[in-house]
């Protein structure tokens, strides 16, 4: 998680009053998104074209890379390295819009 997110996370933060209405706002937002960022996983293999496809199960995100190798890097930093959130296929998967 990077600083800002911790900080805006903690509710030890000091912030200047004039900020706390719109700053909460954000600090509730950052909250579900690192929410939603521990249950990522992850599906990598190739498409029907032979470019390497890294696809969330859910559709939250996803993308088009030239190697085996990017697919996972990428996958792998969208799940905080967690174990079992990253699969590789042989299958052949689409990535949908």
């Amino acid at each position: 998680m990077r600083t800002l997110e911790k900080r805006l996370l903690n509710p030890q933060t000091r912030l200047p009053a004039s900020s706390r209405g719109p700053v909460r706002i954000v600090r509730m937002a950052v909250e579900k998104i690192a929410v939603a960022a521990r249950h990522l996983h992850f599906l990598v293999g190739q498409d029907r074209q032979g470019h390497w496809l890294a696809v969330e199960r859910h559709g939250l995100a996803g993308g088009i890379f030239a190697t085996r190798e990017a697919a996972l890097r990428y996958a792998r930093d969208e799940t905080g390295r967690r174990p079992g959130t990253v699969r590789l296929t042989r299958r052949t998967i689409a990535f949908r819009l």
